[in-house]
């Protein structure tokens, strides 16, 4: 799936790579930097209850107008028992800002519609830029399993899969674990569906050797330069009718990202349709009519 990595590494450090163990160990090195304690947590303040407080939060929360918009555009919802389960896991974590998983529904309604309105897909290509936990993916995946259709997501991230990290989530509180053991109970859609790749979305997206990608979910940098550059991977390789969603749709506190998807959408190529959450989240669903 990724071409050979000589020519980048010749291009990046001037010199000639010419083992696969030493572009190997150039590869990873770019990302130590995320192998230790990324999310800052410090252990002996790790509270499974706080989570569970947390949890019970936001799920107490109910946006019925996004919804109800999401159902009456795409007509599919996930289940909430299992969005708030793997929310738990991924998306319940310690911050500043509100904890919202609306997206969940968002992407599982989307991709829900258009496998109902593309029959005659055997098998699907699905993009992702920002794992992180691996709860939008695993969003995806549950929407391919209940249509009991084929496919393959492809989600990118600098955090590695295999690594034991403190996650700044509820598991914390069992250890370190890999993303992979955090996400055990989903292991059976992973295994379906689910390739972790490692990277920045710049390096990996040039290495990605994919003619089409029918659904895709952006979400890695949040600003106007890493977005444009995903945008415009995605729209090359996307044929009519073919989708792509967009996190972090929010002037006030995103304007890169409102700039690069109005930028987008300008010439036509793509009807875009928002679903405001509120004031501070919002996503841009875009369908390619030409």
């Amino acid at each position: 799936m990724l071409k050979n990595l000589k020519a980048t590494f010749v291009n990046r450090f001037g010199v000639a790579v010419n083992t696969q163990e030493h572009r190997q160990k150039v590869w990873q090195s770019w990302y130590t930097h995320f192998d230790d304690n990324p999310f800052g947590v410090r252990p002996a303040e790790i509270s499974r209850q706080a989570y569970l407080d947390l949890a019970a939060e936001v799920q107490g929360r109910v946006y019925p107008a996004f919804l109800e918009a999401v159902d009456a555009e795409f007509g599919f919802l996930p289940e909430k028992a299992f969005v708030d389960e793997l929310a738990l896991a991924t998306q319940v974590v310690v911050k500043k800002s509100q904890l919202l998983y609306m997206h969940g529904y968002l992407l599982y309604g989307a991709l829900r519609n258009y496998l109902q309105a593309h029959p005659e897909l055997y098998s699907v290509n699905i993009l992702e830029t920002g794992t992180a936990r691996g709860f939008s993916a695993l969003c995806m995946a549950k929407a391919l399993a209940d249509a009991d259709r084929a496919g393959k997501i492809v989600t990118l991230d600098v955090l590695h899969a295999r690594k034991p990290l403190y996650w700044n989530c509820i598991c914390d509180a069992e250890g370190q674990k890999t993303r992979l053991q955090l996400l055990e109970p989903w292991q059976g859609l992973l295994d379906c569906y689910v390739i972790f790749l490692r990277g920045y979305t710049d390096i990996a997206l040039s290495q990605l050797e994919w003619p089409r990608v029918h659904f895709a979910f952006l979400d890695s940098g949040h600003d106007y330069t890493t977005l444009q550059m995903e945008l415009a991977y995605v729209r090359a390789r996307q044929q009519s009718g073919d989708v792509v969603v967009c996190d972090d749709y929010t002037p006030a506190q995103f304007p890169g990202v409102v700039q690069a998807v109005d930028e987008f959408l300008a010439d036509g190529t793509y009807t875009g349709q928002p679903f405001m959450v509120d004031e501070q989240r919002g996503y841009m669903y875009m369908r390619k009519t030409k």
